[in-house]
């Protein structure tokens, strides 16, 4: 099957797959090919991409999946794979989003905020 995964700022990957796993609302969400037609809001978590070569792993802070006609396609919010994480970057992203949630915010940026250490932490998992 296709695979194409974006972000908001460039395309991550492109190419065939044997099968991948995805970060779902409801939970994890296994793709294979010829696979009903689907959309379905993706969640904070990581994607699994297997090819018949190799697995391919990437972090994903939310976004969307699209399945149609064996295609898949993923439009993520921000995504980076396993071996861009930087940890120091990570720290300071964690400390930014605290202090931001200790203050006073409107009910949509402490949402916001939270979505933000949900991901920075998940990040700072996968590089341990």
């Amino acid at each position: 099957m296709e695979v194409k995964i974006i972000s908001q700022t460039r395309e991550l990957y492109t190419g065939e797959a044997t099968n991948l796993l995805v970060p779902t609302l409801s939970g994890q969400l296994g793709v294979y090919p010829k696979h009903e037609n689907l959309i379905s809001v993706l969640d904070i978590g990581q994607i699994f991409i297997r090819t018949e070569e190799k697995e391919i792993k990437l972090i994903i802070s939310g976004g969307f999946l699209q399945i149609s006609d064996g295609n898949v396609v993923i439009l993520a919010d921000d995504a980076h794979y396993h071996d861009e994480l930087i940890d120091k970057e990570i720290e300071i992203a964690i400390k930014r989003a605290e202090e931001k949630i200790s203050r006073e915010l409107p009910h949509a940026d402490l949402i916001q905020a939270e979505k933000v250490l949900r991901y920075e932490k998940l990040k700072k998992q996968i590089i341990k």
